[in-house]
């Protein structure tokens, strides 16, 4: 008789463990937040505001790495689909400087919320 082996769904972890999948997820979302944008009446800066948000909310669980990856993605869809047309990407100064400050928000604000949420749960541990 042949033995059969099961496991549960708590043995193995799930897909959104992974961080490359959460990275892909996450690229989805800034895309799809604007689209959005694209549908209503928002200027740059409220449009820049979104693609922001959406990254660092998203890089708050994910590796650095990630974050400064999602900073520059979140850069390059809103400078080449807001600011320019067409993807159209450029590297003056005014671009690259935009590109510093994309990276820096959504690393800076994702470690912060990380290091909060981490405090929280510490918290409530006690």
């Amino acid at each position: 008789m042949d033995s059969v082996n099961t496991t549960s769904q708590k043995d193995s972890p799930s897909m959104v463990d992974e961080p490359g999948v959460r990275f892909g997820l996450a690229s989805g979302a800034i895309v799809l937040s604007l689209l959005v944008a694209s549908a209503l009446p928002l200027d740059l800066a409220e449009t820049a505001g979104i693609a922001l948000a959406v990254a660092v909310l998203a890089s708050a669980t994910l590796p650095w790495v990630f974050a400064l990856a999602l900073g520059a993605e979140a850069w390059a869809f809103f400078t080449g689909f807001f600011e320019h047309q067409y993807g159209v990407l450029t590297v003056g100064r005014d671009d690259l400087l935009t590109l510093a400050g994309f990276i820096s928000v959504t690393v800076l604000l994702a470690r912060l919320l990380r290091s909060s949420q981490h405090g929280r749960s510490e918290a409530g541990r006690r």
